[in-house]
């Protein structure tokens, strides 16, 4: 409180990753416009990859309307974008209802299933250590069983939490999302009253990539069976890529010559800084 004092009497704040919360609290509850603005303004220079799981733990516990909406969306989406790379400290310093949120993210960074998988085990020892069991049950949910290798199949069939039923349901629906009425099906089959079944689409690793996926068809070759081959084998990785979230385009390399410009893998360009995330004050009430 004697950083609101000396504001309010003399303008001075310093604003560091320690403060930026709570002050923005008390600027709130006491309605010090000119605080609560520069608050605001220095947690948009402060959120970053580093201070996100803090920020994100603080705003629940301190703040709530639109303003805390607005933190904890862009702090879930700079930890959902860099998931990989956090330390697990930082990850079980999350509340569990955000880091429900990120873990069933499709969007969440990361190569393999299997690696959410490792995540989540070292969570959940965390909270079974804590008596916590629900929360841990709830954890174990967001992970995308279908989706795992045979090893980490293996190693989940296991986990006493994890039902066996529903693993055989999530095996069951991956890759299966084009029929309306097996999801449900399935649910009703291997789910439990504590276990939801599901989601059965995998990641997007692909997300926001564009790929070229080059075939050799010579149109005067005599030889039917090759053509069907490759142009089936070119076809199958065309799905496999828009499976996972990005854009396919099929090009048959006697069709045009080939330009070094259109290389494989193009990434879409980078969102523009005016695009940048940060509080948008025009949708908080001070």
């Amino acid at each position: 409180f004697g950083e609101v004092l000396d504001f309010v009497y003399n303008e001075e704040l310093r604003i560091s990753e320690d403060n930026a919360i709570p002050l923005l609290c008390c600027a709130d509850a006491l309605q010090i416009r000119s605080l609560f603005f520069r608050c605001v303004d220095g947690i948009n220079a402060l959120i970053s990859v580093v201070t996100a799981p803090r920020f994100l733990a603080e705003t629940a516990c301190l703040l709530g309307g639109t303003l805390a909406e607005q933190i904890q969306r862009i702090a879930q989406d700079m930890i959902a974008e860099h998931f990989d790379a956090y330390a697990i400290e930082d990850l079980r310093r999350i509340p569990t209802a955000d880091l429900l949120t990120i873990l069933k993210r499709d969007d969440l960074s990361v190569i393999h299933e299997n690696g959410v998988f490792d995540r989540v085990c070292e969570i959940a020892d965390g909270l079974s250590e804590e008596g916590r069991t629900s929360e841990m049950a709830q954890i174990w949910q967001t992970v995308r069983f279908g989706a795992l290798s045979g090893g980490y199949l293996a190693r989940a069939s296991q986990v006493d939490a994890i039902p066996k039923l529903a693993l055989i349901g999530a095996k069951i629906l991956h890759r299966k999302c084009g029929s309306g009425a097996l999801p449900n099906l399935v649910a009703q089959r291997f789910g439990t009253d504590d276990w939801v079944v599901g989601p059965s689409r995998p990641r997007k690793p692909f997300k926001d990539l564009v790929c070229a996926v080059m075939y050799s068809v010579d149109t005067d070759a005599r030889n039917d069976h090759d053509v069907e081959r490759n142009i089936a084998a070119a076809t199958l990785v065309a799905e496999e890529i828009e499976f996972l979230g990005g854009r396919a385009i099929l090009e048959n390399i006697f069709a045009r010559p080939w330009a070094p410009s259109e290389a494989v893998g193009v990434n879409t360009p980078a969102r523009e800084p005016s695009e940048a995330m940060g509080v948008n004050m025009e949708e908080v009430d001070a």
